[in-house]
Protein backbone atom coordinates (compact mmCIF):
# COMPACT_ATOMS: atom_id res chain seq x y z
CA UNK A 1 0.00 0.00 0.00
CA UNK A 2 2.76 2.20 0.81
CA UNK A 3 3.98 2.11 -2.94
CA UNK A 4 0.84 3.05 -4.63
CA UNK A 5 1.02 6.02 -1.90
CA UNK A 6 4.58 6.65 -3.78
CA UNK A 7 3.44 6.37 -7.26
CA UNK A 8 -0.21 8.38 -6.60
CA UNK A 9 2.12 10.99 -5.24
CA UNK A 10 4.46 10.75 -8.52
CA UNK A 11 1.17 11.14 -10.80
CA UNK A 12 0.08 13.88 -8.58
CA UNK A 13 3.22 15.86 -8.47
CA UNK A 14 3.56 15.58 -12.57
CA UNK A 15 -0.03 16.30 -13.47
CA UNK A 16 0.67 19.72 -10.98
CA UNK A 17 3.90 20.36 -12.84
CA UNK A 18 2.02 19.60 -16.23
CA UNK A 19 4.20 16.69 -17.31
CA UNK A 20 0.89 14.57 -17.21
CA UNK A 21 -1.93 15.73 -19.50
CA UNK A 22 -5.32 14.24 -19.42
CA UNK A 23 -7.06 13.30 -22.88
CA UNK A 24 -10.60 14.48 -21.57
CA UNK A 25 -11.39 16.27 -24.13
CA UNK A 26 -15.24 17.06 -23.99
CA UNK A 27 -17.64 17.83 -20.76
CA UNK A 28 -21.27 16.98 -22.07
CA UNK A 29 -23.51 18.71 -19.89
CA UNK A 30 -26.94 18.38 -19.15
CA UNK A 31 -27.22 14.80 -20.36
CA UNK A 32 -30.59 14.94 -22.99
CA UNK A 33 -31.47 12.39 -25.22
CA UNK A 34 -30.64 14.88 -27.63
CA UNK A 35 -26.70 15.11 -26.26
CA UNK A 36 -26.56 11.01 -26.24
CA UNK A 37 -27.34 10.81 -29.94
CA UNK A 38 -24.69 13.48 -31.10
CA UNK A 39 -22.26 11.74 -28.80
CA UNK A 40 -23.13 8.06 -30.29
CA UNK A 41 -22.67 9.97 -33.61
CA UNK A 42 -19.20 11.60 -32.73
CA UNK A 43 -17.92 8.25 -31.59
CA UNK A 44 -19.24 6.18 -34.47
CA UNK A 45 -17.71 8.52 -37.39
CA UNK A 46 -14.30 8.54 -35.36
CA UNK A 47 -14.84 12.40 -34.48
CA UNK A 48 -14.40 11.37 -30.94
CA UNK A 49 -11.00 9.58 -30.31
CA UNK A 50 -10.02 10.59 -26.56
CA UNK A 51 -12.08 10.78 -23.05
CA UNK A 52 -15.35 12.67 -22.16
CA UNK A 53 -17.33 13.27 -19.66
CA UNK A 54 -21.08 13.15 -18.66
CA UNK A 55 -21.85 15.80 -15.84
CA UNK A 56 -25.13 16.52 -13.95
CA UNK A 57 -27.61 13.70 -14.27
CA UNK A 58 -30.91 14.54 -12.90
CA UNK A 59 -31.74 12.46 -10.22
Amino acid sequence: MLTLHHVLSQVATLVDAGGIKSTLTARLSPITTSMLRQTHVRIATGEMLDKLMFEQFSA
